[in-house]
């Protein structure tokens, strides 16, 4: 109940996990376009030479990436204070840090220190980030949530 781990992912940038594997895909990212149009295992065809990974309204499945921006997802099984829909009770804090899946550092991930949230739990245990922006630059981000204790205002850390 004072620590959780977890991923988050906008899955309509999932055909990026393809850069390994397939050269066309592999050039489309590196040159932002392409000469000819990607072919992929299902036979899905990008007949779309000229994609620009910059505008979030192109490319891919439904022809289209869909940026999630500050996408708010839920945490459940933490500690919970059904007493903290009081005005002055306290409320249980956590910590909420994002790291970067898409830049490793030595294989290890690297923290995201812009997007922290220190947030409280509904009274039923519940916490509710905001994922940072998943777009084509990072369409998924790891998550770690640390109990910061029982206060009645916000902590500092």
């Amino acid at each position: 109940k004072d620590t959780a781990l977890g991923w988050v992912h906008n899955s309509s940038v999932n055909w990026r996990n393809l850069y390994e594997t397939n050269d066309c895909m592999r050039y489309l990212v590196d040159n932002k376009k392409t000469e000819e149009p990607c072919v992929f295992e299902d036979g899905w065809e990008n007949n779309n030479p000229n994609v620009n990974f910059n505008d979030p309204k192109n490319i891919f499945e439904d022809g289209k990436v869909h940026p999630i921006e500050n996408g708010q997802f839920e945490v459940k099984g933490l500690m919970s204070n059904p007493f903290q829909l009081f005005k002055r009770s306290k409320r249980h804090w956590y910590k909420v840090v994002f790291y970067s899946t898409r830049n490793l550092e030595r294989n290890h991930l690297i923290e995201m220190s812009d997007y922290t949230q220190i947030i409280a739990t509904s009274p039923r245990g519940k916490l509710k980030p905001f994922a940072p922006p998943m777009d084509v630059t990072n369409g998924d981000w790891a998550y770690k949530v640390v109990y910061l204790g029982i206060h009645r205002k916000k902590p500092e850390n």
